[in-house]
């Protein structure tokens, strides 16, 4: 099994502690395609450190960020009072349009194990 290190905001570090979003999206580039289910993740904040570690239970690969939201509640990826519409270009700002449209999207299932204030 193998740790993976992923940076977030405080906003979604909190989703997560509050048992909220148990779905990461992440673009499917060469780190993210060797993530396997039984990994763990650790998230940590971008401004404080904080971070909660997580087991990987489901792996979903889509062409696109919208593709995703098909086929889950939004509650489970963002916050609920988001539009598809705003995550998606919230997702393109982070990663970059030439990024979002050079791969895939990974749908990171996982359950909470940690949380380290």
């Amino acid at each position: 099994m193998s740790n993976f290190d992923y940076r977030i905001t405080e906003d979604v570090y909190e989703w997560i502690r509050n048992g909220t979003k148990r779905i990461e999206a992440r673009l499917y580039n060469e780190k993210a395609q060797k993530i396997n289910i039984g990994d763990t993740i650790t998230f940590i904040t971008l401004n404080t450190d904080r971070k909660i570690n997580v087991k990987v239970i489901g792996l979903f690969r889509y062409g696109n960020i919208l593709d995703l939201f098909d086929d889950f509640d939004m509650y489970l990826i963002a916050h609920k009072s988001m539009s598809k519409e705003q995550i998606a270009k919230m997702f393109e700002e982070i990663f970059g349009k030439e990024n979002v449209e050079k791969y895939d999207v990974l749908g990171i299932k996982f359950e909470l194990l940690e949380v380290h204030e």
